[in-house]
């Protein structure tokens, strides 16, 4: 009995350094900002303001980033916007 509390012991600890060396691969090579995608509610908080104003004042601005929509199974995905675009956007609006 105590060898397979053990064997499940040592099965346990090279989980837990499975999952610490993919936390630390994922936070040493994070995405690059051009190519993150951000919801409605990145770019708010990003730009530090409610959702629903960013959704209703600023989403269809004519001047600000497009978003994309990526398709999934059973119809459109939803909003999406290109991190690297708001960011640019926003500075261009400190003038």
């Amino acid at each position: 009995m105590k060898t397979i509390k053990n064997d499940m012991e040592t099965i346990d600890q090279e989980i837990i350094n499975r999952i610490a060396q993919s936390i630390a691969l994922l936070a040493s090579n994070p995405v690059p900002l051009k190519d993150r995608l951000w919801s409605a509610d990145d770019c708010a908080q990003y730009l530090r303001m409610e959702k629903k104003t960013f959704q209703q004042y600023y989403a269809p601005h004519p001047n600000f980033p497009r978003p994309v929509q990526l398709e999934r199974a059973g119809g459109k995905g939803k909003l999406l916007w290109n991190a690297q675009s708001v960011v640019d956007w926003a500075l261009k609006q400190r003038k």
